[in-house]
């Protein structure tokens, strides 16, 4: 009980390091012993500035028979660009989540390219056998919504981040 409650109190007092509230002196005697135990805590993950930015990705797609459709969500037909109620279960998993959420930053820029060559791979695998089904072109859309200040309406942009031809030689530049 002892052991608790001393542990209890330096990570009581480190959180009080983090603002500022103790003296640099007890700091540093209070860091070596708290980072040796792991037992150290940053409350920082939204600080000191949030994120301002937010969005989904929509990805319109154009098969060869001319049919328009929401690639990442084939079932519902035609792209739908309104905010997901729940964006988080439209992904597969997290991962998916996490690599889609990534693709707007620039830092990421050149995974557009092997994201769209991997969608044309997948949904083209088996379409051999009906030609018209077979995917052609479509654009990764970000919709870029902003963090507005209090009392104002959020404002959504569409970002064309990704034009993509899975057969380029056939549809020659004709990504709208």
């Amino acid at each position: 009980l002892r052991v608790a409650a001393v542990f209890m109190v330096a990570v009581f007092c480190w959180n009080l390091k983090t603002v500022n509230l103790l003296p640099q002196g007890i700091n540093t005697v209070l860091a070596p012993p708290i980072q040796m135990l792991r037992i150290d805590q940053i409350w920082n993950q939204f600080a000191p500035f949030p994120l301002k930015e937010d969005g989904w990705l929509v990805v319109p797609a154009k098969l060869a028979d001319g049919t328009e459709l929401d690639l990442l969500h084939p079932d519902r037909g035609a792209p739908d660009y309104a905010k997901p109620w729940h964006y988080s279960q439209t992904h597969r998993n997290i991962r998916w989540h996490t690599y889609l959420g990534h693709l707007w930053e620039a830092a990421y820029t050149s995974q557009r390219m092997y994201y769209g060559k991997y969608l044309c791979r997948e949904w083209n695998a088996d379409k051999f056998d009906d030609p018209s089904r077979r995917l052609m072109t479509f654009k990764l859309i970000y919709m870029l919504e902003r963090t507005p200040p209090p009392g104002e309406q959020a404002q959504i942009e569409q970002v064309v981040l990704w034009r993509h031809e899975c057969f380029p030689q056939e549809t020659k530049g004709q990504v709208p």
